[in-house]
């Protein structure tokens, strides 16, 4: 439930980094990694305050700028989506693999393998952090940490808007997919 850090300098500097040229701004639009003390894995995250930037630029109505921003935090939303179901996928077979190996294989509904799949996903609207793992217990399993980025901000232009909720529809997917833990049995 932390939020992230602002202070006077963090809002001057946000303000800054919104009124940058377009090579500027797509420094701060672009995906960096930090390697995992654990199992080497690299994670993949986009500036903690691009949402913050967003909203600054749709304000501003620096169109060009915000639809070149838009378009790419919508790029890293969707990269963030499709490695979730991929590795939500290996995991639900792997653990329908395993569990038709047991000896009552007919107790393991899908929706309990969903569950145990979804386990370790969690999701942090706040700061908008993801991170999922696969559930350890299985062979290779592997993991993730990354942040969404959404906005606030809406925009009477038409192209923008559109953006905008293409935006936040994406975040609010990942947000709503912690219900596929809480999935019956």
């Amino acid at each position: 439930n932390e939020t992230l850090p602002l202070s006077s300098n963090t809002q001057l500097m946000l303000d800054r980094i919104a009124a940058s040229k377009a090579e500027i701004l797509s420094y701060f639009f672009e995906d960096f990694g930090i390697e995992s003390v654990l199992g080497g894995q690299k994670n993949s995250f986009f500036f903690p305050f691009a949402g913050q930037v967003l909203d600054r630029l749709i304000k501003s109505q620096k169109k060009t700028n915000a639809i070149k921003c838009l378009s790419l935090s919508i790029e890293h939303n969707k990269r963030i989506q499709k490695k979730l179901w991929s590795l939500t996928d290996q995991s639900q077979a792997a653990i329908k693999e395993r569990n038709t190996l047991s000896a009552h294989p007919e107790i393991y509904s899908d929706d309990m393998i969903c569950r145990e799949a979804w386990n370790h996903y969690s999701f942090y609207p706040s700061t908008g952090f993801i991170a999922y793992h696969m559930p350890f217990s299985l062979p290779d399993a592997t993991g993730f940490i990354t942040n969404a980025i959404c906005v606030s901000a809406k925009s009477n232009d038409p192209e923008v808007q559109a953006l905008i909720d293409t935006l936040n529809q994406s975040f609010n997917s990942l947000k709503h997919y912690t219900k596929n833990k809480e999935a019956k049995a």
